[in-house]
């Protein structure tokens, strides 16, 4: 479950007149609402989901610079390499390869989250771009 659709349930929650106690379970997680007078508190009871990785954590689109840094340094280091690219964006995401994006929808598929795990070990792996950055 997102942290955007927890937020959303929590206002609408909050939004209630009448329900001051809610429990939700769904995709592995229990989340169990009680409100006071003034204010949500919200517990999660427990997590039976699979292990959340980097790439729910920041859901902000890349920026054009981004992208477009994270595919010449995909390019400088790989030098077209399509599958010793595919398999470091598959380990560098952790996610499968098959659900790896590809690079051609990074313009709208791709996080700054995504993008700093790509740009950060690409430029220790000696990626280079014009204009002084390393």
């Amino acid at each position: 479950m997102k942290r955007a659709e927890i937020v959303k349930i929590l206002k609408e929650i909050d939004d209630m007149k009448e329900i001051t106690k809610v429990k939700i379970k769904m995709e592995g997680v229990e989340i169990s609402v009680e409100k006071t007078k003034n204010k949500i508190t919200p517990v999660i009871t427990k997590s039976t989901g699979p292990k959340p990785n980097h790439l729910d954590v920041d859901h902000s689109k890349a920026t054009a610079f981004q992208v477009k840094y994270a595919r010449d340094l995909m390019g400088s280091v790989f030098n077209g390499d399509e599958r010793m690219s595919l398999d470091f964006l598959a380990h560098t995401l952790e996610v499968p390869m098959e659900e790896v994006p590809d690079m051609s929808t990074w313009d709208e598929t791709l996080t700054a989250d995504m993008a700093s795990s790509i740009i950060t070990p690409l430029k220790s792996m000696g990626g280079k771009r014009e204009g002084g950055f390393q």
